[in-house]
């Protein structure tokens, strides 16, 4: 999982640079653009992820009945 901004800034920096912005330019930009929004608080996920969140709830409750059962 990442966030958003993250992936923006380092999208934006790679852009910025081969068009020629100094690295306290491309810097100030970025900042300028993320810090005044939520972007941050936007995360991106890999696409099976809640066929990964199904798989592990299905071994951890398989796992804790078998602790309640000492099927151990």
């Amino acid at each position: 999982m990442v966030d958003a901004g993250t992936i923006i800034s380092d999208h934006l920096e790679n852009v910025l640079k081969k068009q020629g912005y100094s690295e306290m330019e491309t810097y100030h930009f970025i900042e300028e653009i993320l810090v005044d929004s939520r972007i941050e608080q936007v995360f991106v996920t890999p696409k099976n992820i809640d066929e990964s969140i199904k798989n592990i709830s299905h071994y951890l409750s398989q796992v804790l009945n078998n602790i309640m059962h000492n099927k151990c």
